[in-house]
């Protein structure tokens, strides 16, 4: 999915969801990330616009690829180092 986004002009990586510890279903689960930020003044100006993409994406990434997600539930997440 990060490639797929990548390509489709909205930058992105996947990181592998750490499950040490626990019993799961899904051992291969990954959270995807678009690499380009916006600060709070920006999110009208240049978020929407990438979020718009983003879920443009997802939307042909569930279609064409047999994606799980189509990213509808995607979020804002605050970026805390």
């Amino acid at each position: 999915m990060a490639a797929f986004l990548t390509a489709g002009g909205v930058p992105a990586v996947a990181l592998g969801v750490d499950r040490s510890g626990h019993t799961v279903n899904n051992p291969g689960s990954f959270t995807v990330y678009a690499t380009q930020g916006v600060d709070r003044g920006e999110l009208v100006s240049k978020g929407d616009p990438l979020k718009d993409r983003a879920a443009q994406l997802g939307r042909s990434w569930q279609r064409e690829q047999k994606g799980y997600s189509d990213l509808s539930d995607m979020y804002w997440q605050k970026y805390s180092p």
